[in-house]
């Protein structure tokens, strides 16, 4: 058995706020400096660097608009856009059903803190919690945000899959 999920990464309002918003700061970037009267010429590479800055919040928009998951017997796989990040289930040594704490991750998207990583979204308070064997010894823990948490345990086929509770 196979689990696939789709989690979008924010409310649809959120991506209108946050792209008139970048719209707004980067257009007054770019026009401001030619309004303000005594103010020297911009050079072409101020110019340059501020569309490539807008230019990569798009992109980074669009990479992570969702959260996709799929996991089975082979492994689990967490993907934004072009980050992807996936486990093979001979490295997990276990599983547990767990709550989301912004805090203990540092917040929301794919985070990596000091022997954790985190890929997650708002929404969904639940996911599941892997401690993954690191091929050069010693193990770390990887969340995953999911709705289905226990759809995500059986189709990694773990026994029991651990309990409930987690980071708050």
């Amino acid at each position: 058995m196979i689990h696939r999920e789709r989690l979008p990464f924010a409310p649809p309002f959120a991506y209108g706020l946050v792209f008139v918003s970048v719209l707004f700061a980067f257009g007054a970037g770019l026009l401001s400096p030619r309004f303000v009267e005594g103010s020297p010429p911009m050079p072409v590479a101020y110019d340059i660097v501020m569309v490539l800055g807008l230019a990569a919040w798009v992109f980074a928009g669009f990479a992570f608009r969702a959260l996709e998951i799929e996991a089975g017997p082979q492994g689990i796989v967490a993907a934004f856009g072009v980050l992807r990040r996936r486990v093979p289930r001979e490295r997990i040594e276990s599983a547990r059903i767990a709550k989301y704490g912004p805090l203990t991750y540092g917040g929301y998207g794919w985070r990596l803190t000091l022997g954790k990583e985190a890929w997650s979204v708002f929404g969904p308070r639940t996911g599941v919690e892997l401690r993954v064997r690191k091929k050069a010894g010693g193990s770390r823990t990887l969340f995953v945000s999911s709705r289905e948490p226990e759809a995500v345990l059986r189709a990694l086929e773990i026994p029991g899959g651990g309990g409930g509770g987690g980071a708050g």
